[in-house]
């Protein structure tokens, strides 16, 4: 029964457009755990032809984690939040964000555990501006993104917490796409420097609470951050 529920729980979060951005890295959970909670990142990326100087974006995102066995967990993210930019203070955006990814244990040794996450994240920037603060014309936008990554794992025991610091090589592609209303023409911005790396620590506080945080670079330093709780 609780597998059940959760399994629907887990689709809901997946197909919802409401409520569901990618890319939770991290340690995997163990079977038949489930976890929730909030999740934020920053993305700072180098892209062709129009930002090689570079462009970033800010994300805020609702996750879950589903353990489907200890060497298989999948996550998915995402939200519906208004964005104001300060870039662009007469544009009026709402944001649907969805992603889903997946990492697999593939060897473990001691307190040393080796992972395959694989992670994708769609996020569309919905404009809502009066026509007439716009010049007639809206732009909406579409982010893409993936990051791929081999994690090596290393956990500890502290004061009766458990601590799990891990780094991995990683794969990570992004793109922007910009649609204007005024001459149906799409934009579209792609990342070239797509080899980077990761690291990052989670703790788990009595056994429930786990923040977390790591650093992805791709171009640039990118933080990222959330706290979840375990069921």
């Amino acid at each position: 029964m609780r597998f059940k529920f959760i399994s629907h729980l887990f689709l809901l979060l997946l197909f919802s457009s409401n409520v569901t951005n990618g890319q939770v890295l991290g340690p995997e959970l163990k079977t038949g755990k489930f976890e929730i909670g909030y999740f934020w990142k920053n993305i700072h990326r180098k892209l062709k032809p129009d930002f090689l100087s570079g462009n970033n974006w800010y994300v805020e995102s609702i996750f879950m984690k589903y353990g489907v066995s200890n060497w298989i967990t999948l996550s998915a993210e995402g939200a519906v939040w208004p964005i104001k930019d300060d870039r662009y203070p007469e544009r009026n955006y709402r944001s649907y964000k969805v992603g889903a990814g997946i990492i697999s244990r593939v060897f473990e040794i001691k307190k040393f555990r080796i992972a395959l996450a694989f992670h994708y994240n769609e996020i569309f920037y919905f404009d809502r501006s009066p026509y007439e603060s716009v010049d007639t014309s809206t732009y909406h936008k579409n982010t893409r993104g993936i990051i791929s990554t081999i994690q090596i794992e290393r956990i500890f025991s502290f004061r009766g917490q458990n601590v799990t610091l891990w780094i991995s090589p990683a794969y990570v592609y992004d793109e922007v796409l910009q649609y204007s209303s005024l001459n149906f023409k799409t934009y579209t911005d792609k990342s070239f420097n797509n080899f980077g790396f990761v690291v990052g620590a989670n703790l788990m506080l009595f056994k429930h609470i786990e923040p977390f945080f790591h650093i992805v670079y791709a171009d640039f330093f990118q933080p990222r951050g959330g706290i979840g709780y375990l069921f």
